[in-house]
């Protein structure tokens, strides 16, 4: 009976740090994510004047390692990769830093838990410093990967910035 109980009980530790690990990876995945979205060296050798083709080649290598064919494809209808770097180049933006992520929201289904962040950083350009916060909310499959991603454009500083820069 005491070995019963030590075999169920290893299995529910294990369980436990299983599904932790995997929820520490969901969040790393996504934190990494967010870290490449808003840096200038995403943007440096992509033109978004380019043909489509070479284009979705360039950012399909930039973000392959976080993203399902399916967010990728939603990321590029909603523009946010031209949004950010029109911001960078247009502001002349060397930097950004003050980087904070925080999970505002978590809900777990069977398929995949949604998250939701608040992004606060800041665009450094040779004399000048935007303050930024952007809101976004994620679809993590159980592989760890963004199957869809959203920012919020009511609460996101990026699409005022954009708006007031163009």
């Amino acid at each position: 009976m005491k070995k019963i109980i030590k075999v169920l009980l290893f299995i529910v530790m294990s369980s436990i740090l299983l599904f932790g690990c995997n929820s520490s990876k969901e969040k790393e995945n996504v934190a990494d994510f967010i870290n490449k979205l808003i840096s200038t060296e995403t943007y440096e050798n992509i033109n978004f004047n380019d043909d489509v083709e070479i284009l979705l080649v360039h950012l399909k290598s930039a973000f392959d390692n976080y993203l399902t064919d399916n967010a990728l494809n939603l990321l590029l209808a909603n523009r946010i990769p031209s949004i950010y770097s029109t911001v960078i180049s247009k502001n002349n933006i060397t930097d950004i830093t003050d980087m904070e992520i925080t999970q505002v929201k978590e809900n777990k289904y069977d398929s995949y838990t949604h998250y939701e962040y608040e992004v606060t950083y800041k665009l450094k350009s040779n004399n000048d410093s935007i303050d930024m916060t952007d809101y976004m909310s994620f679809k993590i499959l159980k592989d760890n990967l963004i199957d869809e991603v959203y920012l919020l454009d009511k609460k996101s500083s990026i699409f005022d910035v954009f708006k007031n820069h163009l």
